[in-house]
């Protein structure tokens, strides 16, 4: 089907019809293969099957995957994957040019065009539709109208993908890394099916290597990327999807909100973007290690935290080591950044890199700031805090272990207020934004709905709880699989018979799009 008549075929609100109610004035997308789709299932049996097929021949399998990997990124529109090809070859380009150049000056001009390049990639479909709409509002300030505009479908993935490519330049920029010589490496590392379009963000020597030479699969690595794939299609279909149903009504734009169900809306929707998410990241991390890949962990019991610095090292932990390690150290280093912003400023400036990161609206700038705020807070009061929370009796310390866990959660999901919110014709995200977080500071009322929606969010989140426990307690990857088999069979047939009786109703189905297909 050409590519022309694929966009006329799109709805008249396709981020609505793809991504769920999404803010307004967001790209549009169209569906990709869903990992939690039939398509996605067939699609990975013949890969695995083709895949050991070739074994003993690691070169084969490479462009096997690669293949793969631009079927699946295509599988909506090839467009897609012209401006995935295009990323690939300028960078390869540019990362060669950054280790061969002789002089500082060369190699800098290099790295200026890579930044240039990726940015200015990513800024075009993500953040120029933003741009026109806040000059527009501007110029409506002075009595003038802005008289066309311009809107982007937004590849899916590319804020990943361009992360990880400026990644690879960067590196080799600072010495870390040399290029690889084989480009069809390179095009595999960028686009990996897997982690292609939500991550995990790799890293050049991480993956590379991997790619490069030959690789073995245990029976242990098949049976516990099998079990990471299940983990996260149980996470999305019967833990994110089923709170949707209870969550959605609660943001529904109104004149009047009640605080508790503006609170309740909060805690669902922490609870049903780490499900999605981290189900997501599952899945990717199943299906590499069937490959005989190993990619980095994305999540680890972010919400069993004990204070917000414990929370970003826990939450979408690939992203929050790029902004660590290409943004805040490097300011960190700069005499001038460092003392003109102070840690709590550094702090401020990578948060809010965070939120736009995230989406091209106010309410994620709001969202990185308050986020911000909380680190440079916590950095002061850390030194108070531990001096004064020094407690001898293993009671106190388990008392206290649990007040932090729960302030902190709570911390967290109150920003949800900035991340959720959609808005309609008449109420823009940020005015919705604004009326939740003012009723859940002046209106402490709950209407008798949001007691029903509690006992059934419990029953839905029970397993998982479970789970996060475990590996926050054990501070093991995988705890689960270290249980009892009995123990294991008995979770996993709970864990089955929930899906498939989620999937008997008419109100579940497979292939409900991801939320973070967003950014």
């Amino acid at each position: 089907m050409p590519w022309e008549h694929q966009l006329s075929q799109l709805p008249t609100d396709p981020v609505a019809y793809f991504c769920g109610a999404l803010p307004k004035g967001r790209a549009a997308c169209t569906p990709h293969m869903l990992f939690n789709s039939a398509h996605f299932l067939v699609f990975m049996a013949l890969v695995l099957v083709s895949y050991y097929a070739l074994h003993g021949n690691h070169r084969l399998q490479n462009r096997l995957l690669l293949g793969a990997s631009y079927v699946f990124y295509g599988w909506a529109s090839w467009t897609y994957c012209l401006i995935l090809l295009a990323s690939t070859g300028v960078n390869f380009a540019l990362g060669r040019r950054i280790h061969n150049a002789s002089e500082q000056s060369s190699r800098r001009r290099w790295l200026w065009a890579s930044l240039a390049f990726n940015l200015g990639v990513l800024g075009a479909f993500k953040y120029f539709g933003f741009f026109l709409e806040n000059i527009a509002a501007v110029l409506g300030i002075f009595g003038m109208e802005m008289t066309w505009s311009l809107e982007l479908i937004l590849p899916i993935g590319i804020s990943f993908y361009t992360f990880q490519t400026l990644s690879y330049t960067i590196d080799i920029y600072r010495k870390r890394f040399e290029p690889v010589d084989n480009w069809l490496d390179f095009a595999l590392f960028v686009a990996f099916f897997p982690q292609l379009l939500m991550g995990p963000i790799e890293r050049a020597a991480h993956l590379l290597p991997q790619i490069a030479r030959p690789r073995s699969i245990t029976t242990a690595d098949y049976f516990s990327g099998g079990w990471l794939i299940f983990l996260g299609i149980y996470k999305k279909v019967f833990v994110a999807d089923q709170i949707a149903r209870h969550c959605d009504p609660l943001f529904a734009v109104r004149e009047v909100y009640a605080g508790g169900d503006v609170a309740l809306g909060a805690v669902l929707f922490a609870i049903q973007i780490y499900a999605d998410f981290s189900g997501y990241s599952d899945v990717a991390r199943g299906s590499a290690r069937m490959l005989g890949f190993d990619i980095i962990k994305n999540f680890r019991a972010p919400y069993f935290a004990r204070n917000i610095q414990d929370y970003w090292s826990r939450w979408h932990t690939s992203l929050t080591m790029w902004i660590r390690d290409y943004v805040f150290f490097p300011m960190a280093i700069s005499r001038r950044w460092s003392g003109r912003l102070g840690a709590g400023g550094m702090a401020l400036v990578t948060m809010v890199v965070m939120g736009v990161w995230h989406g091209a609206t106010w309410v994620f700038v709001l969202w990185g700031l308050y986020h911000g705020a909380l680190l440079a807070i916590y950095r002061r009061v850390r030194p108070h805090l531990f001096r004064q929370t020094q407690y001898e009796s293993w009671f106190a310390k388990r008392a206290w272990h649990l007040v932090c866990v729960l302030f902190t959660f709570s911390l967290v999901a109150v920003s949800e207020l900035f991340f959720r919110p959609v808005g309609n014709e008449d109420v823009s995200a940020l005015s919705q934004c604004g009326a939740m977080c003012w009723a859940l500071l002046t209106n402490p009322t709950t209407t008798l709905a949001s007691y029903a929606t509690i006992v059934a969010v419990v029953k839905i989140c029970a397993v998982l709880f479970v789970l996060d426990l475990a590996e926050s307690w054990s501070d093991r990857e995988e705890a689960v699989l270290s249980w009892p088999t009995l123990v294991r069979r008995l979770l996993q047939a709970i864990m089955l018979f929930s899906m498939m009786n989620a999937l008997s109703s008419q109100e579940t189905s497979l292939g409900q799009p991801f939320r973070y297909f967003q950014v």
